[in-house]
């Protein structure tokens, strides 16, 4: 059984909406149902997504390719700890670095620490497996969240300690866990791979 983790694929930037209520773009949904037609996510039978909206979105698209009922659950949310604004478009990846590499102890102006948002992802990934070996084990799963959470639950799952060297660079990334082996079948990779040949096709109309 494969369990794959999505990031949510590119959102709206809209200033008079939160964070957690932010809309895909018509690129990402035309991605996600390019991406859901895909051999990558054949054999495909639970979703579970986060309780942002670009999540249960993006899950939403792919489920209703997949004839699947995806599950949002709020602790697979982004870590509120990672969510900086505002944030440059250039040094993004350096600045979550910093943030990964600070002191695991206390809190961050009152939010959860890396290592309580990691605990939290992990609790919620254990929960939704046990769920889906409860009913047999029928099928692959995929995850649908966001890049601080997705990176933090890929250390967690591969063992190593908490840092940047695991973060995801874009949204629309996705990596591949062997749950049987136990062992990751690939890191991360852009979805847009399969979606940038089919949108550089002619238009033979």
């Amino acid at each position: 059984m494969l369990v794959r983790y999505l990031i949510c694929p590119e959102v709206v930037a809209d200033v008079e909406r939160a964070a957690s209520e932010q809309m895909l773009s018509d690129v990402a949904i035309e991605q996600l149902e390019i991406f859901a037609r895909s051999d990558v996510l054949t054999g495909i039978s639970y979703i579970f997504t986060s309780e942002w909206h670009g999540a249960r979105q993006a899950g939403s698209v792919l489920a209703e390719h997949l004839t699947v009922r995806p599950v949002a659950d709020p602790d697979m949310n982004e870590c509120e700890t990672m969510v900086i604004a505002p944030l440059p478009k250039r040094g993004v990846l350096d600045r979550i670095g910093q943030v990964f590499a600070k002191p695991l102890s206390g809190q961050l102006e009152g939010r959860e620490t890396a290592q309580d948002a990691q605990d939290r992802i992990a609790a919620a990934y254990h929960l939704a497996m046990e769920q889906v070996i409860a009913r047999g084990m029928r099928g692959d799963v995929l995850f649908v969240g966001h890049g601080r959470i997705g990176a933090l639950l890929q250390c967690h799952l591969t063992g190593q300690s908490i840092g940047s060297q695991a973060d995801a660079p874009l949204p629309g990334h996705h990596f591949a866990y062997d749950w049987g082996a136990r062992k990751m079948l690939h890191g991360w990779r852009p979805m847009h791979e399969l979606t940038t040949a089919m949108f550089a096709m002619p238009n033979d109309g």
